[in-house]
């Protein structure tokens, strides 16, 4: 009913965890801080933030996924080296569930709808387009928390198979999409990466 709000609530929550984890990265992480003058860093992270929502909101294909995995990576990153690894196990498992859900029977359901289908666009900044393939930001985001968890409370080798299994699972999804028209992004590729960290990391 309101589709002008619908795109612009969406497009200005990626800009705020854009800009929120830019700044993070750049004045306490990068301790850039150190060497300029807190100003400099703001204003900083708000132009880079803004010229990725810009290209998110304006573009698809490869310059908005590229957008989209820069910002989840500099959210996810902060994410998975916050949280412990009872929180790492759960969360990934939750969420391998909860997104079967949500395609089958939740919002997402919708996007395999005609009428809903064409409306798309209209959640870039939560929504990447790339070609014909619609990828959550969401999704990006949780792979990068997924990797860099298994880093921090498993250890590099770990962290190594959890991101080819990822790769793998993605690869997996993608197959899948050619006989369905809506297949959860965040199952397959976070089960295998769940099992290949500790595999790695046990056996």
């Amino acid at each position: 009913k309101f589709p002008k709000l619908i795109s612009l609530i969406s497009i200005g929550a990626f800009w705020i965890v854009a800009f929120l984890t830019l700044l993070v990265h750049l004045g306490y992480i990068g301790r850039l801080s150190v060497i300029l003058p807190e100003s400099v860093i703001l204003v900083v992270a708000l132009l880079v933030s803004i010229f990725l929502a810009f290209l998110v909101r304006r573009v698809s294909g490869p310059a908005a996924l590229t957008a989209a995995s820069v910002t989840a990576a500099a959210g996810g990153t902060i994410i998975g080296y916050m949280i412990p690894l009872f929180t790492f196990i759960a969360l990934t498992a939750s969420l391998a569930v909860f997104d079967i859900v949500m395609v089958k029977k939740g919002y997402l359901s919708l996007l395999s709808q005609e009428q809903y289908r064409d409306r798309i666009h209209l959640l870039r900044g939560l929504v990447v387009e790339v070609g014909n393939v619609n990828l959550g930001l969401g999704d990006l985001l949780f792979y990068t928390i997924t990797v860099t968890a298994a880093f921090f409370r498993l250890g590099l080798i770990p962290a190594i198979a959890s991101n080819l299994a990822i790769m793998i699972g993605y690869y997996l999804t993608l197959q899948l999409l050619k006989k369905w028209d809506t297949v959860p992004g965040l199952t397959i590729p976070l089960v295998l990466a769940l099992a290949s960290a500790f595999a790695a990391h046990y056996l």
